[in-house]
């Protein structure tokens, strides 16, 4: 089989010329062995956020209100700005210029979410220290020119300011702002996210955008459906992904991260592989996700259900003494039986959460080296 060769960089540029000089044609003809050749000139897209997110693409991440997904959005954001990796997930990237849009919370707001505080919430003036690649960018009162709509002059306002800081990642937060009436119908959505799709392809851009569930309810997986105008955003999108509530361990800070929609990969983070994480202080003055990780296991993966499920958690479950003694006599004999069965097997088999059959596990497993041991 020949081995493919890419084209050498004076021939993608004549080619790409040719391309744009066809009769004025809105299409770019080529055969199938051009378009691989021209293709394999290109530069691979670097990861910014793992799988989540890549370069070069329009991405939605949306979630219900309250989650956290400005606060997820804004330490990704940090990271590519610094060119440092969110711990556990990967920025193939190099520190670079970040242009952040931030149309929902005024600056008292956003500093008021990265200054260190007391146990009371009283600000103690350790303010974060940002890279100074990261551009905040907040709404004023503006007119509108003669004969121009209002999402065209915004668009052409975002424009303007990225060209100025010579940035490549925009984040918007969050498009339900842009539009006059929300992303309440296909009409609205298809408009806006074409828009979008034009600011990338033109400018070379890397797009986030955020956006709300605003009639998800808290329990329930999450679906491009549930993301309002889903058909006609769908249509746009390289990418989508969600942070949603979780139930693990019953912690209020338990979050996971899915994978909705993904054209340069194949999806990793699907319903039945999704990450878990914590929102929490990773700093004392900044709030961010910290990725879970069971004591057993190399990654912290479980599928959607386990999350999203309302039943009593295995931990609150109420035992006799005589039960605790069954189950901590079957964990023996499973854990015997084979030594590397995982938590949550365990769990499962033994009826208690994955952390107490971890637990559990870890003793028995002690136990059986100081008797192994004993005497010698």
């Amino acid at each position: 089989m020949a081995k493919l060769k890419p084209l050498k960089k004076k021939e993608a540029m004549d080619l790409a010329k040719q391309d744009q000089s066809q009769n004025n044609s809105p299409f770019i003809v080529r055969t199938a062995n051009e378009q691989m050749e021209f293709a394999a000139s290109l530069k691979i897209p670097n990861m910014l956020f793992s799988e989540f997110i890549f370069e070069s693409d329009l991405t939605v991440l949306f979630a219900s209100a309250g989650v956290g997904k400005t606060l997820l959005a804004v330490q990704i954001a940090d990271s590519i700005a610094t060119g440092k990796n969110i711990e556990g997930f990967r920025n193939e990237s190099k520190a670079q210029k970040v242009v952040y849009f931030d149309l929902e919370l005024t600056p008292k707001q956003f500093q008021g979410r990265y200054v260190e505080k007391d146990l009371n919430g009283k600000w103690l003036g350790n303010d974060y220290r940002w890279s100074d690649n990261m551009y905040l960018v907040n709404f004023k009162n503006h007119k509108i020119p003669k004969g121009m709509t209002a999402i065209d002059f915004i668009y052409n306002s975002i424009i303007s300011v990225v060209k100025d800081r010579e940035a490549r990642i925009v984040f918007i937060d969050n498009i339900s702002w842009l539009a006059t009436q929300g992303l309440e119908t296909s009409k609205d959505a298809g408009a806006l996210m074409r828009k979008l799709d034009n600011l990338k392809k033109e400018h070379k851009l890397t797009v986030i955008v955020l956006a709300h569930t605003p009639k998800k309810r808290k329990w329930e997986s999450m679906e491009l459906s549930d993301l309002a105008g889903s058909a006609a955003v769908g249509n746009f999108i390289d990418a989508c992904f969600s942070i949603n509530w979780s139930n693990y361990d019953g912690d209020n800070g338990s979050r996971y991260l899915k994978q909705i929609k993904s054209r340069f990969t194949e999806a990793k983070y699907h319903t039945g592989n999704v990450v878990t994480v914590r929102l929490t202080k990773v700093l004392p003055n900044f709030t961010g996700i910290k990725k879970i990780y069971f004591e057993d296991e190399e990654e912290p993966y479980l599928n959607e259900q386990e999350h999203i499920s309302t039943r009593a958690l295995p931990e609150t479950v109420i035992h006799t003494e005589e039960t605790k003694a069954d189950i901590y006599t079957k964990t023996i004999q499973l854990v015997n039986e084979n030594p590397d069965i995982s938590s949550r097997d365990l769990g499962k088999l033994t009826g208690v959460s994955h952390k107490t059959a971890n637990k559990t596990k870890k003793n028995i497993i002690a136990a059986n080296g100081l008797f192994n041991n004993y005497g010698k």
